[in-house]
């Protein structure tokens, strides 16, 4: 009877051996990501980085000085950039750099090896601003309204006039004077807060981050023992500053093979899980997948995946010393990753039949002895 039982506890052993086998061999990785949409200048599909070269062309337009308010510069023309990509023309309304050098026409642009030298978080800042929620027209044409695109290009060279320690140009020297003293209203008011904003954005000191609450899964079984599910988690996400955007999760758990779901308090699954941020949910496992007495290791990760909208710069290739810098847009993904551990122990039943049947066997043999001994006893009489 004893060597009946070590068998029966052998396949048990066995049972659990292989439970342990497939959570770390049949690891399957689920992925769910979803990237948005850019909201800036240039559609995902026309990044910076893929155009090395443009033509520039210059638009006159009539914009006088002291029109918006005393103090205010001259602007006569309005930079434009010609691509194409994938045998299609497009064309852009761009802006430039330095206030005192020109505006080329029909001169070719290419791209710097290091636009860092040019560009900082403020400038960028005050460009997205200018794109944001803008597209392309019929024609593949990004225009801006000739008020809009002077705010823009006033803050520019503003933004850019007083980074430096010792100002140069008098004429944007007194056109920030004159904002400082009266931005109650109108253009005025639009130049000083995208300068103001952009110098708070380049002096931020914040990072991208996702917090989960729960990163330690604890999983319970369910009143109906159909699946085993955690404690609720909650998901948060930060951006580093408003160049960058959260575009969405990537979630990966190696218990796919175990028919995992995300649901959320009220019970119901969770299809799009770029939906998490800043909402409640729990993982589910279903209980039938799992071995009998076996401890499975639920690991993964929540990833957050965040789009910094920058500007690469391009200079004109013939006179880069007289000729404007100027800007394309260009989007860089990052990614930032909370791990997931949790562990489903399921109880041996094997184990708990091998007892059962044990102590079975044990009563059957001790009635069996009583009645041999009964029986002897008869007999004896």
């Amino acid at each position: 009877m004893k060597e009946k039982r070590r068998g029966l506890d052998n396949r048990s052993s066995a049972t659990i051996l292989l439970g342990v086998l497939l959570c770390f061999v049949m690891v399957t990785v689920y992925v769910f990501s979803r990237n948005l949409d850019t909201t800036y200048a240039i559609p995902a599909t026309l990044d910076a980085k893929d155009i090395s070269k443009f033509t520039s062309e210059v638009e006159t337009i009539s914009l006088p000085a002291n029109k918006y308010f005393e103090g205010s510069v001259l602007l006569n023309s309005k930079f434009k950039g010609k691509f194409e990509k994938d045998d299609v023309t497009y064309t852009v309304d761009l802006f430039c750099l330095e206030h005192e050098k020109g505006m080329p026409n029909s001169r070719e642009y290419v791209k710097v090896g290091d636009s860092s030298q040019y560009i900082d978080e403020g400038i960028t800042y005050i460009v997205n601003t200018a794109y944001k929620d803008k597209d392309f027209d019929g024609s593949h044409n990004l225009t801006l309204g000739n008020d809009e695109y002077y705010t823009i290009q006033a803050a520019i060279w503003i933004y850019q006039e007083i980074q430096k320690s010792n100002p140069e140009n008098t004429d944007i020297a007194n056109m920030w004077k004159a904002l400082q003293t009266s931005h109650a209203s109108g253009v005025a008011k639009n130049i000083y807060d995208l300068v103001v904003n952009a110098q708070s954005v380049k002096n931020s000191t914040g990072v991208n981050s996702i917090e989960v609450s729960n990163g330690n899964l604890e999983f319970a079984l369910s009143d109906d023992k159909t699946y085993y599910e955690t404690s609720p988690i909650t998901v948060s996400i930060t951006t580093k500053n408003s160049n960058t955007e959260f575009s969405g999760f990537k979630f990966e758990l190696n218990s796919n093979v175990f028919d995992t779901t995300v649901v959320d308090e009220s019970g119901s699954v969770i299809q799009d899980l770029n939906s998490l941020a800043g909402k409640t949910f729990k993982i589910r496992v279903n209980a039938s997948n799992l071995n009998a007495g076996s401890e499975s290791n639920i690991v993964g990760k929540i990833s957050g995946i965040f789009t910094n909208n920058s500007f690469l710069a391009y200079q004109s290739s013939s006179s880069p010393e007289s000729a404007q810098i100027a800007l394309l847009v260009t989007s860089n993904k990052t990614t930032e990753m909370k791990e997931l551990k949790g562990k489903i122990t399921v109880p041996d039943t094997a184990r708990d039949y091998s007892k059962y049947v044990y102590i079975i066997g044990a009563m059957v043999l001790v009635i069996g002895l009583s009645v041999i001994y009964v029986n002897a006893k008869a007999k004896q009489q």
